[in-house]
């Protein structure tokens, strides 16, 4: 599965780079914005007794936490031919959860960087309206997980224990005025898969949401973002 996703990325930047050495208009763009509604999912692993546990099983959803889960993008943007664009450039995100109950309590958060590669159709070519769409490359640069039972807190980077690498497909829609622009977008599930680090875990499987729930998960995120456009 490394492989596959070591291809990918090198796909990514093979294109990218091929699109970018042809001539053609270039500018460049950078954005910040939030995540405002950031969903993670479980795929409960039946083998560890979930059926007999109290924790609920599904999504857990932080709807409209303005501000909560940052982004910044760097793209570049490279003229095709009429409306029609390639970009590319750096894309830092930060995504993740929180559970709380009246006993223990769970929350991740995520830093992925990626390298998009997206195609862009500027419509009627009057620099207002833009349509993006394409695929980015995740590497998860940082996961920070905290969890705490009664008395007892854990609180460790556990990124060596997740996938670092996933592919998702992205779309964005932005409306600029003159130099700035207000964009939405909508990110497609990135899937992962942790391993097993309980020995190193403070809490066990009965104590830690983790622990028990996400061998398997996926995030999918949508918000919006301020652009400014340097050129």
């Amino acid at each position: 599965m490394r492989v596959r996703y070591i291809s990918n990325l090198l796909c990514v930047f093979i294109l990218s780079l091929a699109c970018f050495c042809t001539a053609g208009q270039t500018r460049m763009f950078f954005s910040v914005g939030t995540n405002v509604n950031t969903e993670f999912t479980a795929r409960p692993n039946l083998n560890l007794g979930v059926l007999n546990n109290s924790i609920s099983t599904g999504s857990y959803t932080a709807e409209y936490n303005w501000g909560k889960y940052l982004r910044f993008d760097f793209t570049v943007e490279k003229r095709f031919f009429g409306p029609y664009y390639w970009l590319t450039g750096l894309k830092i995100n930060q995504t993740g959860y929180d559970y709380k109950e009246s006993v223990y309590t769970s929350s991740l958060r995520n830093i992925n960087v990626s390298i998009p590669l997206l195609a862009r159709i500027n419509l009627s070519n009057a620099n207002s309206v833009y349509l993006d769409i394409g695929i980015l490359q995740n590497y998860l640069a940082h996961a920070q997980l905290k969890e705490s039972f009664q008395q007892s807190v854990e609180n460790q980077n556990i990124s060596s224990h997740l996938s670092r690498l996933s592919t998702c497909l992205y779309f964005e829609l932005g409306i600029a005025f003159g130099r700035i622009g207000i964009h939405m977008f909508i990110q497609s599930k990135a899937f992962g898969a942790s391993t097993d680090f309980s020995s190193s875990w403070g809490l066990d499987r009965n104590r830690s949401l983790f622990l028990l729930y996400y061998q398997n998960y996926s995030f999918n995120s949508n918000g919006m973002l301020l652009t400014y456009r340097f050129r």
